[in-house]
């Protein structure tokens, strides 16, 4: 069965095959029309250009791949869990927020310094240490002694060479403490043991070398502790607030439009005490991505300069959409994940244990909000920081995932890009309707067909 066969089945592919054939024009156009359009002060001039052509696709592309990274994870736990979690904004905020918390305490030791006071010294230094120490006695518990030994070596190796290169110690126990993060996070998915041990000590080993490279090996191990920390939120609130609700919708949808309130009041409380003046991080507009690039860094692609921070932001989210088909369609939790969505009694009379399944689509979901954060936290200067910068991503969200089709991932996806090339396309004539059009082409939708692109009809009972 191919890729496309998994995302969107082929029965409906030939039901709906007239929306197929729409969709097709459209990608078209957009794909051609920046190529052959220009905009100017004297209006639209038709001629051949190929350095806007190109910035314009990827732009769209890189936009609609952001949609399609929150798009997946709302209706991914739609699809799972049958619920509407509108707290996904709340997380959103958690985790662009907790990227930035980790690049503030690395500056308040860039380096191995003897002048730092007792209580600074005892909470970035040691603490982090204990952490690892009792994660690592945990990690014993669970693996063989062969296993153990790699597990055991990966964060000595990666955080210790990173602490020898860059002198950071801060950064150097996060490395390590990620790599620990990637084998409990192995261990929870019940991936096969041998591979767990054996792609922690392959991380350790090319962490300093890619750093060396001038690969953001210390950022890429941020982004990896950020995701993780956002989707234990998440799964820790499923756990205690929603596991009594989780059979009202009307119950769910409130406790978790509550659930984002509190998040952004938390975050409001702890960051902004002073407008965010007492942060350094928050004072720079100049840095992006955080910190891996300037915002005004450019890469040449065909002879078009091409905004850097961009580029790296397409990879990485290509990279996750690849890695979450993956484990949906090839790993042991993938496959529970898929049974309850399809049947969720007959997934627990065959032994599947159905709320560990849904705490874990809810980590995953939520956990592809807070990378949509990582990576789409670098566009915005710091005036347009705030703890409630998430209900515009949940509205963004919603309209995906309804012009797509309520619980279809591969609905999703597309409706994702339609949603990022109208945008797109749409600012580069006019940016104040830039928000207007593509929200038109959702209601035009909703109106011809109001289960979605690839939404299954549901029936009146």
């Amino acid at each position: 069965m191919s890729f496309l066969d998994k995302v969107i089945p082929p029965d409906l592919l030939q039901k709906e095959k007239w929306i197929i054939l729409g969709l097709t024009i459209f990608f078209s156009l957009c794909v051609i029309f920046p190529f052959i359009v220009q905009i100017s002060d004297s209006g639209l001039n038709f001629n051949l250009r190929l350095d806007s052509g190109i910035k314009v696709n990827i732009f769209a592309i890189q936009t609609g791949a952001l949609y399609a990274l929150l798009a997946i994870g709302f209706s991914l736990i739609y699809g799972v869990a049958k619920q509407l979690k509108l707290s996904l904004g709340g997380y959103f905020v958690i985790g662009a927020y907790c990227q930035f918390f980790l690049l503030e305490t690395m500056e308040i030791v860039p380096e191995i310094r003897t002048d730092i006071d007792g209580l600074m010294f005892l909470g970035l230094v040691l603490l982090p240490i204990l952490l690892i120490i009792v994660l690592l006695v945990f990690t014993f518990t669970l693996f063989s002694f062969r296993d153990y030994l790699l597990i055991l070596v990966a964060p000595v190796i990666s955080g210790g060479s990173i602490i020898l290169i860059d002198g950071n110690l801060v950064a150097g126990f996060y490395v390590g403490l990620a790599a620990i993060i990637i084998s409990l996070t192995g261990w929870y998915l019940e991936l096969p043991k041998r591979e767990i041990a054996l792609g922690s000590f392959i991380y350790a080993l090319s962490m300093p070398v890619l750093y060396i490279l001038g690969f953001p090996s210390i950022y890429f191990s941020l982004m990896i502790l950020s995701v993780v920390f956002t989707a234990c939120v998440a799964m820790i609130s499923d756990r205690y607030l929603l596991d009594t609700v989780r059979h009202s919708h009307i119950s769910v949808m409130i406790v978790t439009f509550a659930l984002a309130l509190i998040l952004q009041s938390i975050v409001q409380v702890v960051y902004f005490p002073q407008n965010g003046n007492n942060f350094t991080r928050f004072q720079s507009i100049d840095w992006s991505f955080p910190g891996i690039v300037p915002k005004t860094g450019i890469t040449v692609i065909f002879g078009v300069s091409i905004p850097t921070i961009r580029l790296i932001s397409l990879i990485f989210s290509v990279i996750a959409v690849v890695l979450l088909y993956i484990f949906i369609y090839y790993t042991k939790f993938g496959i529970a994940l898929r049974a309850v969505s399809q049947d969720e009694e007959a997934a627990a009379l065959v032994g599947i244990n159905i709320r560990k399944t849904t705490a874990l689509v809810s980590g995953v979901g939520m956990g592809l909000a807070g990378f949509a954060a990582v990576l789409t936290s670098s566009f915005s200067a710091r005036p347009l920081w705030n703890p409630f910068m998430g209900w515009p991503v949940l509205i963004w969200a919603i309209a995906v995932v309804t012009l797509g089709g309520m619980g279809s991932l591969g609905g999703s996806i597309i409706a994702a890009f339609v949603i990022g090339y109208s945008e797109i396309l749409v600012s580069t004539i006019d940016p104040s309707y830039s928000v207007a059009i593509p929200f038109l082409i959702v209601i035009l939708v909703m109106i011809m067909k109001p289960e979605g692109l690839f939404g299954e009809k549901k029936e009146v009972e």
